[in-house]
């Protein structure tokens, strides 16, 4: 393979790289995020008496764990680039080609390269298991709904005023008029 081609092959497997790890981040953010918030609207909507909510507990903070790790690994990403930037302008200062720098960095000199590798795959991993420890605690709630499940009671028109809401004015039934007695009467005496 000469220099072109390996070049050009590197660059795009580079660029492709780039992109799934960016896909992987995004992806990572996103399901960890939405399972936290459909969790949070379980727990709102249909349960008032929780089983397992050590499951639930644990699940929240793996998800939890899954964002911190994710940011981390965003972060800790970014200081590898640099420090392979650093060392690729030195490199060509010094006169370095492309394939003594690749030996000279090495798979696991630059440090904040490997870190990065173990926050993504920490993060997949905390966000699996939150996703799990989640739909566990929702299965669980759902197998004995009528133990676990809100009542929806009407709240009377006190309890709706305590709560300064206005309440809607009942609907009263109209009544039919009543028959004026004296206006008949009158009526009755001028016809004869």
């Amino acid at each position: 393979m000469n220099d072109d081609t390996y070049k050009e092959t590197r660059a795009d497997l580079s660029k492709t790289l780039d992109e799934q790890t960016k896909f992987l981040d995004q992806t990572n953010l996103t399901l960890a995020g939405g399972a936290l918030g459909l969790s949070l609207t379980f727990m709102h909507d249909f349960v008032t008496k929780p089983a397992d909510p050590g499951l639930l507990s644990a699940g929240w903070a793996s998800l939890l764990a899954s964002i911190v790790l994710t940011l981390a690994s965003v972060h800790t990403s970014q200081i590898a680039i640099n420090k392979y930037i650093r060392n690729l302008d030195n490199a060509a200062d010094k006169g370095f080609t492309v394939k003594s720098l690749e030996f000279l960095n090495g798979r696991w000199v630059n440090l904040s390269a490997a870190i990065t590798a173990y926050l993504n795959v920490l993060s997949s991993l905390t966000l699996i298991a939150g996703i799990a420890l989640v739909a566990l605690f929702a299965y669980n709630n759902l197998q004995s709904p009528k133990e676990h499940a809100v009542e929806k009671q009407i709240p009377s028109p006190g309890e709706i005023i305590k709560r300064g809401a206005v309440p809607i004015a009942p609907i009263v039934p109209a009544q039919p008029p009543a028959a004026p007695a004296q206006e008949n009467q009158s009526q009755e005496g001028t016809k004869k």
